[in-house]
């Protein structure tokens, strides 16, 4: 499946990424018990870009970012790492190629975790074409 494809490109992009000293876990679900910084990438929503090609996909993806500091500036450094990895990036993935892959946007925020500790949140979204290989 094309979703399954770009997650697996887009968590290597991750894992791959040069955080500095933040080094955060990633992940494809938010876990409870793992340590602060933790990237999530969030659901892939796609659909036919051409009518007449359903080998062609757009869509987009949210990627979420969670630090137990309260600062925003571990989840700014992280998100701008996410940001330098993805947008404009050339992936290759299982059975197709990113055509393009372009943040839309991004934006922080305190949220209660499920520890009730009160934790920094960051969120940023791209938009993406895939072609296929058939």
């Amino acid at each position: 499946m094309i979703r399954d494809a770009l997650q697996a490109t887009l968590y290597t992009a991750l894992t791959d990424a040069d955080y500095g000293t933040n080094d955060p876990g990633v992940y494809d679900y938010v876990p409870t018990n793992e340590p602060y910084p933790i990237v999530a990438l969030g659901d892939i929503d796609y659909r036919s870009w051409q009518s007449d090609n359903e080998n062609n996909y757009r869509g987009e993806i949210r990627i979420y970012v969670y630090s137990d500091k309260l600062g925003r500036r571990q989840v700014n450094e992280i998100l701008d790492v996410i940001d330098a990895a993805l947008d404009r990036a050339e992936l290759s993935m299982d059975n197709g190629h990113v055509i393009t892959i372009d943040r839309i946007f991004s934006t922080t925020d305190i949220e209660i975790d499920s520890a009730d500790r009160q934790i920094r949140s960051g969120r940023i979204d791209f938009s993406f074409l895939i072609g296929r290989d058939t």
